[in-house]
């Protein structure tokens, strides 16, 4: 079984609802970082980059790069997907005890 994939799944799904809890849906690279690494969720500073930009990709997150600086904004589709009312293929499903959390 590849664990791999599960958990670039759940990276994502984590990447989103950081998004989704910020006020402006926008956030750099560095403070995503640091939010996951809060959750228990620490990664590298090349995985995190390679995922926001899988999620840029997919039409769920917009990623500008100033300097060395990826600048994160959550789309409307991506917002959906954080708050559970869409699914997309590469990234974990909500739990029904966090839909309700999201709401």
């Amino acid at each position: 079984m590849d664990i791999q994939k599960p958990l670039l799944y759940d990276l994502r799904r984590r990447i989103l609802t950081i998004l989704a809890l910020e006020t402006t849906y926008e956030l750099n690279h560095i403070v995503i970082g640091d939010a996951l690494e809060q959750n228990g969720k620490a990664t590298s500073t090349d995985c995190l980059i390679n995922q926001l930009l899988w999620l840029n990709e997919q039409g769920f997150v917009t990623v500008e790069k100033k300097s060395s600086t990826y600048i994160a904004m959550l789309t409307d589709r991506g917002l959906d997907i954080a708050k559970g009312r869409a699914r997309a293929y590469g990234v974990r499903e909500l739990l029904p005890s966090e839909i309700t959390e999201n709401k």
